[in-house]
């Protein structure tokens, strides 16, 4: 399902749907890398339900575990004890205790990160960071078509206005001819 989706949207709800049904993770935040390679932008982000809002991460920032996680392309599990501030938190309703990243990868190229999160104490064994990067793998493969999809639509766009252009170059070089 995650894969047949050529639709960014699309591909954020069936992962958040997938991990719904999958995982206890009531935090979910999808980040993209920024068109200059240089931070993170949450493009999907929800806490029980309730929208997140937009957030940018620097790649260089030291304090982030997604941004760590982006620089070095590795899994993060992060267990937090009760109080412990963390720059990474999805902040939302209640405060988190287990934290999980991946890197989204294509290839060799960094798509983005993921990271869910849950207000449970070691939330994440190995059967559901498993589940998670095949969910990671997947969304990077379909957040990659879609972006090559809508990319590809651009440029059609752009094909027709230029192709709409020109044959109104010519009727009006016939009409002048005339």
């Amino acid at each position: 399902q995650i894969t047949a989706n050529l639709n960014a949207s699309d591909v954020f709800t069936t992962l958040y749907q997938g991990i719904e049904g999958l995982l206890d993770a009531p935090s979910l935040s999808i980040y993209r890398l920024g068109a200059n390679g240089d931070r993170l932008v949450r493009v999907f982000g929800r806490d029980e339900g309730h929208v997140l809002p937009d957030l940018t991460i620097d790649l260089d920032s030291p304090s982030s575990i997604a941004a760590r996680v982006a620089r070095e392309r590795i899994e993060v599990l992060e267990e937090l004890a009760p109080g412990t501030q963390q720059d990474s938190l999805v902040y939302g309703l209640r405060p988190m205790s287990t934290l999980l990243f991946a890197p989204l990868v294509v290839g060799e190229r960094l798509i983005g990160v993921m990271t869910i999160q849950s207000n449970r104490e070691h939330a994440y064994g190995e059967r559901e960071r498993s589940i998670f990067r095949a969910l990671c793998a997947y969304g990077a493969i379909a957040l990659d078509n879609a972006a090559a999809y809508a990319q590809a639509g651009r440029d059609r766009d752009r094909a027709d206005l230029a192709l709409a252009s020109l044959r109104e170059t010519q009727e009006r070089l016939v009409l002048s001819e005339k």
